[in-house]
């Protein structure tokens, strides 16, 4: 049984490790996929022969949505790189084995910014893809029906 546990215990770690790995990709891409966007979209503004027709509402929108999902995964990896820098200040509050208040205490921040993460990754996957919606649809408008 002992060694079940420990099989399991290990298979956790593997994967919680995984998953760190993975939302930092995550975040990255949809900075990387939310700026090339923005690009895009500034172009239109430097084109002089583009008129909004019409559009300008749902233009701004987009930029504006895409923009917030930039700066949100901005604020996402800071967030990360805080906890990150705080659970190692963790390990070594243990190695100097400080009391157990303490470390309750700072443990229970820890697993507050590590919230904070999944929430701010949640927000700018929506924003990036009512952002990208948004977008859709003033193309739409622009190119199908006018």
């Amino acid at each position: 049984m002992e060694d079940r546990k420990k099989k399991l215990k290990d298979r956790f770690a593997k994967w919680r490790l995984l998953s760190i790995d993975e939302l930092g990709k995550v975040v990255n891409l949809l900075i990387g996929l939310s700026i090339a966007t923005l690009g895009y979209q500034i172009n239109f503004l430097v084109d002089e022969s583009y008129s909004y027709r019409g559009q300008k509402f749902l233009f701004i929108l987009s930029l504006t949505l895409i923009f917030g999902a930039i700066v949100l995964g901005l604020i996402t990896s800071f967030n990360r790189l805080i906890d990150f820098r705080w659970t190692s200040q963790l390990l070594k509050m243990k190695m100097n084995e400080e009391s157990n208040d303490d470390i309750k205490e700072f443990k229970a921040r820890i697993d507050k910014v590590g919230e904070r993460t999944w929430y701010l990754f949640s927000f700018q996957i929506a924003t990036f893809g009512v952002g990208i919606i948004v977008l859709t649809a003033f193309f739409f408008h622009r190119y199908i029906l006018c």
